[in-house]
């Protein structure tokens, strides 16, 4: 469950890549690339926080 954020912003890498939005001509290609993945991780782990926290209380 707390995978969800990553695995949505790896689908929409693929999707901008197959849509040609995103190509390798694409200028800073590569730090949108890294900044997408890091919200996507950052959503994760903070999903995942709160998820143990509510598990922890019960």
């Amino acid at each position: 469950m707390a995978l969800v954020p990553f695995i949505f912003v790896m689908f929409a890498l693929y999707r901008l890549e197959v849509a040609g939005i995103l190509m390798t001509e694409t200028p800073h290609r590569g730090k949108i690339s890294v900044f997408l993945l890091t919200v996507g991780m950052a959503l994760s782990f903070f999903a995942y926080t709160l998820l143990f926290e509510r598990r922890k209380e019960d």
